[in-house]
């Protein structure tokens, strides 16, 4: 299959399944190798089709979200369960990842437990860095003004060296 014809296939796959499409099941949709994913994923983004985010890539539609701060409010109910029910389930010692979001900032500002974190966002990292026993490590990158986070091919090579637990 050529160029072209791959990347149908990935804009098709992401319209089929949630406006999303992560590395793994792209690489398993088309037959090729990461970095050709990848770089199909660049070409595309380049193409203002898709964003590229942590793991994977959104349909552009689907990317345009509200800053940050106006989010974190939305449904903060909902959130603060959710991480509640999250947080029960990291023991002492975990190494956690916690990609950028609303929900997981929610989690991090209920975190006080002796855990490792990585993560691409600042404001988690900001959150943490004041939090007793929590030690956080932070994936650089390009920086998304609107969220406030850190993706790109260095931010994934980074979250790719670490084993994270949860």
């Amino acid at each position: 299959m050529n160029k072209t014809e791959r990347h149908q296939i990935i804009l098709d796959y992401m319209h089929k399944n949630g406006k999303k499409g992560e590395i793994e099941e792209l690489v398993k949709t088309c037959g090729v190798t990461n970095e050709t994913i990848r770089k199909d994923l660049i070409q595309l983004e380049k193409k203002n089709l898709i964003r590229r985010v942590l793991g994977g890539a959104v349909l552009v539609e689907e990317f345009d979200e509200k800053p940050f701060n106006n989010r974190y409010w939305e449904k903060l109910d909902l959130k603060n369960q959710i991480a509640a029910s999250a947080v029960s389930l990291i023991n002492d010692r975990d190494f956690i990842a916690l990609d950028s979001g609303t929900t997981t900032f929610c989690l991090a500002k209920k975190l006080q437990k002796n855990v490792t974190v990585l993560t691409n966002s600042l404001d988690i990292a900001r959150e943490l860095a004041v939090a007793e026993g929590v030690r956080c490590f932070v994936a650089g990158g390009e920086l998304r003004e609107r969220n406030m986070s850190m993706t790109g091919e260095t931010t994934e090579k980074i979250v790719g060296s670490y084993r994270v637990s949860k």
